[in-house]
């Protein structure tokens, strides 16, 4: 079988010149095509996005319609990514299910850092083992960390709060992330609210730590800061919901979603989920969901966004 690798746009370019300088006779050319695969590589693209057709000697590929692709881009874990970011974001992830190394997610409360991180262990060597939620909160102690990483071995320890954590337990923690290969069947994924930055700047012994280690860092955005994510997350969410709840799926009306995209989201991705179970408990019977059945801190917020830029403010 031949199997031709994409890396790049500039990949699929080549492709087509060696295509159209090529000078086997039909034979040649039926059999080439009747056994040619075409594997993607290219950063922030999912190969279930593309199209590939040969049509009048051409190889076209071509990205599906957005609406095809729906089903595609809800990956496991409710990451809905059809924004850039959150693409190379999930890109980033996909890459670090093939190795063992510490990984760093950070972004504001509330973007699903704890998705990630579950993504990362389903698709791991340790997706059949415990995936253990640790809270790097000023009460954790010692004795809890080292008891949480028995329990989980061989599986993935998920340190939420990273920037949280008491000096007692830095020690250990090191020792985790800096483990040699068999001394310790524990993968360990932390998660913190700080860009990397800014958790260097903290005193000894967290900037120590981050400074002596090799770690990947994985930056999710505010849902602020992707827009066009808002949508299919509502449609995502409230046939998920609604499914949970058994009650017949409820329709988001123009409205309803224009005024989810105005508001400003500081809660993130959760905020949005609770509002839309929120709106569900009280919308009832109703089969099509507006603007007014959403909370009032919502619907005040974006009128006030409306009337501004109405103003040019």
């Amino acid at each position: 079988m031949q199997i031709v690798k994409v890396n790049s746009l500039n990949g699929i370019n080549s492709i087509l010149k060696q295509l159209q300088q090529s000078q086997a006779d039909l034979d040649s050319a039926i059999h080439f095509f009747s056994d040619l695969r075409v594997e993607f590589d290219i950063p922030g693209i999912i190969e279930d996005e593309l199209d590939v057709c040969f049509e009048n000697g051409v190889i076209k590929i071509s990205q599906k319609n957005k609406f095809q692709i729906q089903n595609k881009i809800y990956q496991s874990n409710h990451i809905v990514a059809l924004n850039e970011k959150t693409r190379m974001a999930l890109a980033v992830a996909e890459q670090m299910t093939l190795c063992d190394s510490p990984v760093i997610l950070y972004g504001p409360i509330g973007v699903g850092k704890h998705l990630f991180a579950r993504r990362i262990h389903q698709q791991s060597r340790h997706y059949q083992n415990p995936f253990t939620w640790l809270s790097c909160d000023a009460g954790l102690s010692d004795k809890e960390l080292l008891e949480a990483v028995e329990k989980t071995q061989p599986g993935t320890l998920y340190l939420d709060g990273l920037d949280e954590l008491s000096e007692g337990c830095f020690a250990s923690v090191q020792r985790l992330f800096e483990a040699s290969p068999g001394e310790h069947d524990c993968r360990i994924i932390a998660a913190t609210s700080c860009n990397p930055e800014a958790l260097c700047e903290r005193p000894q012994p967290l900037k120590t730590l981050l400074e002596n280690l090799t770690i990947c860092y994985i930056e999710l955005a505010p849902l602020a800061q992707r827009p066009e994510d808002i949508d299919p997350l509502v449609l995502y969410h409230l046939e998920r919901l609604c499914s949970e709840k058994r009650i017949p799926l409820k329709q988001p009306s123009p409205e309803f979603l224009q005024t989810l995209n105005i508001y400003s989201w500081p809660g993130n991705v959760r905020e949005l989920v609770n509002t839309l179970d929120q709106v569900l408990i009280t919308a009832q019977g109703k089969k099509t969901l507006f603007a007014r059945d959403l909370p009032n801190h919502i619907r005040i917020q974006t009128l006030k966004s409306a009337a501004s830029r109405k103003m040019g403010l």
